[in-house]
């Protein structure tokens, strides 16, 4: 039996995140004033058109989420269930399903395990997927405008994304697909922003989303010659091993 100190619970967690916040605080960089939201770029047809299609999203999520999808009844909500009613993180045998289940990338799992927590249940896990869906349509949006897109054009690729059956079905579902999307989008952005500023916290942050990327789903690892191409586009860069310990 593996896992961590026998402390998932909630009130570990607020420990843990009050310990966060406040170190974020102290660590806020002084004398940098910060830069107002300029809001006059959006296109509020669009958005009131998107917040209307979210609203249906979350309320067929809500009525008509598929809590007998193989996959979450044989590993994507056992798993954290097991480790909340454990209190530790561990290797769930898997003899009733797929036995290489036990061993896959479990960092969705992890998040829905975050999302059971408040209730002891799968009420908001079972559309767990939901905060990736909308990660997706902002970075498909941010990457149109990235490669040189208006503000009108580049809604057409994240609306197309937001409006697709398999992708809404996925959105209302305790699977994590649209988890190792989502961060492998958000992976994409930040990584070209890491290549264009050369920095070493925005090396840091595509590390991390990477890392999270390839902690979802076995299948992340096959996109991985895209981020080498990209990291050495223009040419390497002694900064971007910072990128490393953000994946670990």
């Amino acid at each position: 039996r593996s896992g961590w100190a026998g402390l998932i619970g909630p009130f570990p967690y607020l420990v843990l995140l009050g310990g966060t916040a406040v170190w974020a605080l102290w660590r806020r960089p002084t004398g940098v004033a910060p830069r107002p939201l300029d809001a006059r770029w959006l296109p509020w047809p669009v958005v009131a058109i998107v917040a209307a299609l979210l609203a249906f999203v979350v309320g067929h999520g809500v009525t008509h989420s598929p809590l007998t999808a193989y996959d979450s009844l044989s590993y994507h909500l056992v798993f954290p269930a097991r480790w909340l009613q454990d209190h530790q993180l561990s290797i769930v045998p898997t003899p009733f399903s797929d036995e290489a289940q036990a061993y896959a990338p479990a960092n969705g799992e992890l998040f829905f395990l975050w999302l059971m927590l408040p209730l002891h249940g799968d009420l908001f896990a079972g559309v767990g997927q939901l905060p990736f869906y909308l990660l997706g349509g902002v970075t498909m949006y941010a990457l149109a405008r990235r490669m040189g897109a208006n503000a009108w054009h580049a809604c057409y690729p994240a609306a197309f994304y937001l409006v697709a059956r398999p992708v809404i079905e996925q959105a209302v579902g305790a699977d994590v697909d649209l988890i190792c999307w989502g961060m492998f989008l958000a992976s994409l952005y930040l990584g070209i922003r890491a290549v264009d500023t050369d920095e070493r916290r925005d090396w840091v942050i595509f590390g991390v989303s990477l890392g999270l990327c390839l902690g979802s789903k076995y299948v992340a690892l096959v996109y991985m010659p895209i981020f080498a191409i990209l990291v050495l586009a223009r040419r390497p860069r002694a900064r971007a091993l910072w990128a490393l310990p953000g994946v670990a």
